[in-house]
């Protein structure tokens, strides 16, 4: 494991490798909770996408660039060493129908 992400240094900012069963799941609950807390700021549109983790970065700022005008904010995160990236595109509120249409066209 650390070889592949001494490899991939250059397309993440930050990781942790659990020493404990205890600290897995204490990650566990985080990894869960941040679609959680992206669905508390208002519509969100969830992706779980397989990729090379390299692309990921790549992904996550072409989204944005589809979704930014339009009031989207893209939030990612994932798993370097399956290639699976959880992808969450948030809209303020729950109630701009018309806007919602529009960044699920975008996305």
């Amino acid at each position: 494991m650390l070889e592949l992400l001494e490899k991939l240094e250059d397309y993440y900012e930050d990781g942790v490798m659990c020493d404990s069963e205890t600290q897995k799941e204490q990650i566990w609950q985080i990894s869960e909770g941040i679609s959680m807390a992206a669905s508390g700021y208002g519509l969100t549109f969830k992706f779980d996408i397989s990729l090379d983790s390299k692309d990921f970065n790549d992904i996550i700022e072409k989204t944005n660039e589809r979704v930014h005008h339009l009031g989207g904010r893209v939030l990612g995160h994932g798993h370097i060493g399956d290639g699976n990236l959880h992808l969450n595109t948030a809209m303020k509120g729950f109630n701009d129908l018309e806007n919602a249409k529009k960044i699920k066209e975008a996305l």
